[in-house]
């Protein structure tokens, strides 16, 4: 793949790229979108372009901060006193907060929706199974710094993922 066609894929795959840094910020998979148009670049450019070895470390690395999202997220609900029932809540307050809002108020409600979610989410269970509003309110605390980190986290490989692909396209 030379000249015209290589720079309009790479386009492409910029834009692509660049939709799942944003997905990511609302809370969706998208290190797994930038990891599936790697796979497709290096199908395409037959490893010449993005070599396999690449996608494989870009895997791992999504599945790394999958891991951690949960982890971290269960720590900071744990951490500031949650219970079980505050992580779920803060999963699922999270992922309705980010559609919710998103579809109200594209791109920033999605965000809102997403870290304010988490907070509602966790504060809801929590106070619906222990009735005590200070741990409540501290269970929704930890489930946003929670949340907060694994974006950052997350973010952060996404973009990592995305310049080194760049790199590797223009050497």
């Amino acid at each position: 793949m030379h000249g015209f066609w290589l720079v309009a894929i790479s386009i492409l795959y910029f834009i692509v790229c660049i939709g799942g840094v944003g997905l990511l910020i609302l809370g969706l998979p998208g290190s797994w979108v930038i990891v599936g148009a790697s796979a497709v670049f290096a199908w395409v450019g037959h490893g010449a372009t993005i070599p396999w070895a690449a996608v494989i470390v870009y895997t791992l690395l999504s599945a790394g901060a999958e891991i951690f999202e949960v982890a971290v997220g269960a720590w900071g609900t744990k951490k500031y006193g949650g219970s079980r029932w505050a992580m779920l809540g803060a999963i699922i307050g999270g992922i309705a907060g980010a559609i919710l809002l998103g579809g109200l108020f594209p791109l920033i409600g999605g965000i809102i929706g997403a870290f304010g979610g988490a907070f509602a989410g966790a504060f809801a269970l929590e106070y619906a199974v222990n009735k005590d509003f200070r741990q409540a309110k501290s269970s929704g605390k930890g489930a946003f710094l929670g949340r907060l980190a694994a974006v950052v986290v997350k973010a952060s490989l996404a973009v990592s993922m995305m310049i080194t692909s760049f790199v590797l396209l223009i050497t």
